[in-house]
């Protein structure tokens, strides 16, 4: 519930799965005959259903190539209106969502805050390799430096998010042991 409430790494967190599914597509067995775009599926036809086209429809995301995770906050909240399945569809959805989406969010925060992150290449440009999922390409390297990012902390987005830092436990030695673990 703590992370929930960090809009701004949520908003980017939604974006982020809107731009590169967990689940590009599912497997699945016609039920009965159908037709879709002019192709034939016959009852017990195994056949993949994507949802990764509805993310990138502009009727539903305005410039839907541009990462905007504005787009995934109050007022707008386009992520919410049916059309991104990052975890599948249906009955067809992963049951890990949430502890992928704590474990994601954790880890981001933890390096955005306590680490200074670069490209190595400095001038590598995003290329996604389906190994069996999308990924980035093996020439992707991150240099994580051993010393904090910055001196003192980052600002805090809102009021809600600045007491969150000083939840009960958070700098408990065991806590960040297992924050810098992971």
């Amino acid at each position: 519930l703590d992370l929930r409430r960090l809009r701004l790494l949520q908003a980017v967190y939604q974006e982020t799965l809107r731009r590169h599914p967990i689940a590009p597509g599912m497997p699945f067995v016609a039920a009965r005959d159908f037709e879709f775009e002019g192709c034939h599926f016959p009852r017990g036809e195994p056949t993949v259903i994507t949802p990764v086209p509805l993310a990138f429809a502009p009727e539903s995301f305005p410039d839907p190539d541009r990462f905007d995770p504005s787009r995934c906050r109050d007022p707008r909240n386009e992520h919410r209106k049916g059309r991104v399945h990052p975890f599948g569809l249906g009955n067809r959805t992963c049951v890990a969502g949430g502890l992928v989406e704590v474990m994601a969010t954790t880890m981001v925060a933890t390096l955005v805050n306590e680490r200074e992150t670069k490209l190595d290449p400095p001038d590598y440009v995003l290329q996604l390799t389906a190994l069996p999922l999308p990924a980035p390409n093996r020439r992707l390297r991150l240099r994580v430096g051993g010393t904090p990012a910055m001196a003192a902390p980052a600002p805090i987005a809102t009021p809600e998010e600045q007491r969150l830092v000083s939840f009960s436990g958070h700098d408990d030695p065991a806590v960040r042991a297992a924050l810098a673990s992971a």
